[in-house]
């Protein structure tokens, strides 16, 4: 079964956004080691440009 998961990224943290996000990734899969990621994808929602996140779309791992 494949689902997604979205990490928001906070437009008002620009500096350390990416690296806070980043982290959040890793410890959901480290947490979750039955997942395997299959993509990963930088979402900008059309109707603000400071509104954005990252979807990670994965898998079960058998």
């Amino acid at each position: 079964m494949i689902n997604s998961k979205k990490f928001y990224l906070d437009s008002a943290r620009k500096d350390n956004d990416i690296e806070r996000t980043t982290k959040e990734i890793n410890e959901f899969f480290t947490k979750n080691p039955q997942y395997k990621v299959i993509n990963i994808e930088h979402i900008y929602e059309a109707y603000s440009a400071s509104f954005c996140y990252i979807c990670v779309w994965y898998t079960d791992n058998f």
